[in-house]
């Protein structure tokens, strides 16, 4: 029997939720961190990134045998709980709360947000 769902088959798939955040990331830049900054923001980003990613390079040569796989895979099962954790934190010190319901579903809200992405889409035509 032929497998239909083999993620080999369907690559795209499997960058849906990374390209989601990616874009999720970047609105939160824009929008907490001035234009003047986002220069200088962006290049340590990228350095730390770059880090991480050497760190990866590391316990790939570090553990190499396939019966080590172990270490690597809990090393990020790891990072992500921490990055799930900080990002945790950082929403509930700038919001005050995790998730809020009613204000997400709130027709003013939305009418708030398409104003805004207008002004700032104005906002940067005007060079």
């Amino acid at each position: 029997m032929i497998d239909r769902c083999n993620s080999s088959e369907y690559p795209i798939l499997s960058r849906v939720g990374l390209r989601g955040f990616d874009l999720c990331v970047q609105i939160l830049i824009q929008e907490g961190i001035e234009a003047e900054a986002r220069g200088s923001f962006s290049s340590i980003e990228a350095a730390w990134q770059n880090l991480f990613e050497i760190c990866s390079y590391v316990s790939t040569i570090v553990f190499s045998r396939p019966e080590q796989f172990k270490w690597p895979a809990l090393i990020s099962v790891i990072a992500v709980g921490l990055a799930s954790l900080l990002y945790a934190i950082f929403v509930r010190i700038e919001r005050g709360h995790l998730v809020h319901l009613p204000k997400c579903i709130a027709p003013e809200r939305l009418q708030r947000s398409r104003e805004r992405g207008l002004d700032r889409i104005l906002s940067a035509s005007n060079f």
